[in-house]
C-alpha cells in the first residue's frame, strides 16, 4: 500500500492573533515587544503550576493574565486545534449543536472551535469562576470569528435532555477530584489535559469507567476494548505530540526562558453515548515514538487490548517516520510474532493525522 495521506505535522497559530494579542498584552501593562517583561510573568505563572498542580490559574494577578494571554494561550490553542482535527476524522462532531466549557479561562476553547468549526454549534457557554476572563476573551477575539451565541457562567449546569449536548473539559478536570455528575448529561464529552503520567493514566480509567456506563471511545481509540496501556503496563500512558512554527515574537519570548516548545503534547479523550462508525478496514494507532534498534525499529501500536509493537524489520528497506499519534491501516495477513506486528512495506500504510 502507498501512503494515501501525507503527514503534516507543522502547525501555526493563525496570524489575526498577534494583534489581538498585542491589544490585550497592553491593556495589562505588557507590550509584546518587550519580551524578557513577559518571560518574567511566565516563569512566575508557570513556577505557580509546579507548586500547586491542582490548583487554578490565579487570574486576579496581572502576571498570571500577561503569562496566559501572551504564552499559554498560544499552546493550549494548537492543542485543542489538534483535538478538533482528530475528532473531524472521526466524525464526531456531527449532530452537536451547542456546547459547554468547563474552565473556560480565557475561552481558548470557544475561540478554536470558531476557527475550525464555524457554524457547527449554535449556542456555547464558558463556565469560568472568575470574571475577568471574560473580557480578555473579548479582547482575543475577532467579532467576525468570536462565536455569535456564547454566554458565561461561573456554575456547569446539567444539559437540557438533548442528543446535541457536548461537555468540554480542557486543562481543567486535572484540577477536580472526579468528573461532575451535571457533565453525565450530555450527549459528548471532550476532555483534554496535560500528558502527564498521572493525567494521561486518570483519562485511560474515566475511559474504562465511562465504557461501563454505557459510553463510546470515538477518539483516540480505534476500539471499544480495554485499553492495553491501562491493563498491561503500570508506567505506559496515551498521549499525542505535535509539532508547530512559533512565530517570532513567541521565540523572542522563549530567548528568556528556560524551557522550549517545539513540539506539545496532550492526552485526549472523546465520547459518545453511541458508537461510532465501523471502518471498513483495520484502524490502528500509533500510541509510541519511533524506536530505532539493531535488526529492526518497533513502535508502540494500539488496535485492541493488547500491548503490541509494530516491528518494522530493516531488511525490507526504509522505516516510516511516522508520529506519534498518527493512525494506520494494516493489512490481516500481517506476520505477527509474540507482541511484534511484522509488517512489510505494503501492509501498512498512513491514513490519518
Amino acid at each position: 500500500m502507498a501512503p494515501t495521506i501525507k503527514w503534516i505535522s507543522i502547525k501555526v497559530i493563525p496570524t489575526h492573533y498577534t494583534p489581538l494579542i498585542t491589544a490585550a498584552l497592553k491593556a495589562q501593562g505588557a507590550d509584546l515587544n518587550a519580551p524578557r517583561q513577559i518571560a518574567q510573568a511566565v516563569r512566575k505563572l508557570s513556577d505557580h503550576y509546579i507548586n500547586n498542580p491542582d490548583s487554578a490559574t490565579p487570574w486576579h494577578t496581572d502576571w498570571a493574565k500577561i503569562a496566559y494571554v501572551a504564552y499559554f494561550f498560544p499552546l493550549n490553542y494548537l492543542r485543542v486545534s489538534a483535538v478538533l482535527r482528530a475528532g473531524m476524522r472521526s466524525g464526531f462532531w456531527q449532530g452537536l449543536t451547542e456546547f459547554s466549557d468547563f474552565g473556560s479561562g480565557l475561552g481558548t476553547v470557544p475561540l478554536a472551535i470558531a476557527d475550525s468549526l464555524p457554524g457547527q454549534f449554535l449556542r456555547g457557554l464558558a463556565v469560568e469562576s472568575s470574571p475577568v476572563t471574560e473580557k480578555i476573551y473579548k479582547q482575543l477575539a475577532q467579532a467576525d470569528l468570536a462565536h455569535p451565541n456564547l454566554s458565561w457562567a461561573t456554575k456547569l449546569a446539567p444539559a437540557a435532555k438533548s442528543a446535541g449536548h457536548l461537555t468540554v473539559f480542557s486543562f481543567s478536570l486535572t484540577e477536580l477530584p472526579e468528573l461532575p455528575k451535571a457533565a453525565l448529561a450530555s450527549e459528548a464529552l471532550a476532555i483534554i489535559e496535560p500528558a502527564t503520567h498521572q493525567d494521561g493514566r486518570r483519562l485511560m480509567q474515566l475511559r474504562a469507567d465511562l465504557m461501563a456506563q454505557g459510553w463510546y471511545a470515538w477518539a483516540p481509540c480505534t476500539h471499544q476494548e480495554a485499553c492495553p496501556l491501562l491493563v498491561e503496563s503500570a508506567r505506559d500512558w496515551c498521549h499525542d505530540r505535535i509539532t508547530w512554527e512559533p512565530p517570532e515574537w513567541y521565540l523572542a519570548i522563549e530567548e528568556h526562558l528556560p524551557m522550549r516548545n517545539r513540539t506539545l503534547t496532550h492526552s485526549y479523550l472523546l465520547m459518545r453515548r453511541q458508537p461510532p462508525p465501523i471502518a471498513s478496514f483495520t484502524v490502528a494507532r500509533l500510541t509510541g515514538d519511533l524506536q530505532r534498534q539493531k535488526g529492526a525499529s518497533k513502535q508502540m501500536v494500539c488496535r485492541g487490548p493488547k500491548r503490541e509493537f509494530l516491528s518494522w524489520q530493516h531488511k525490507h528497506g526504509q522505516v516510516p517516520e511516522w508520529p506519534r499519534g498518527a493512525l494506520v491501516r494494516l493489512s490481516s495477513d500481517i506476520a505477527v510474532k509474540s507482541n511484534e506486528l511484522r509488517p512489510t512495506p505494503d501492509q501498512c500504510d498512513l491514513v490519518g493525522c
